[in-house]
């Protein structure tokens, strides 16, 4: 995979997602977008955030990329080295359990 082509979009709608970004006639084309969840908690040492990521749309359907119209999205940036590699390694192993249902 391209981790140069990873992007985290927060969209209009309040929810962030990361996936692979390409732009097709005006709009974006994302691939494989899964929604990022922070969840703060109490430690002893203070407060503390940890990331989930799930399935954004691909619950629901069996596409595997949308096209996004850029009005939709508020802000766009790179993802860091270490969301990528976090977001690569779902990725790899939501294929696999898809790959053993099916």
């Amino acid at each position: 995979m391209n981790t140069d082509a990873y992007k985290v979009l927060k969209l209009i709608s309040g929810e962030n997602i990361i996936c692979e970004l390409t732009e097709d006639d005006g709009k974006y084309e994302v691939s494989n977008p899964l929604l990022m969840h922070v969840h703060p908690t109490m430690t002893k040492s203070g407060m503390s955030e940890s990331l989930m990521l799930s399935r954004w749309v691909q619950p629901f359907t069996e596409q595997e990329s949308f096209a996004i119209d850029p009005k939709h999205v508020i802000i766009m940036l790179p993802a860091s080295p270490g969301l990528s590699i976090y977001y690569e390694e779902l990725l790899l192993k939501l294929n696999v359990e898809a790959k053993s249902i099916h």
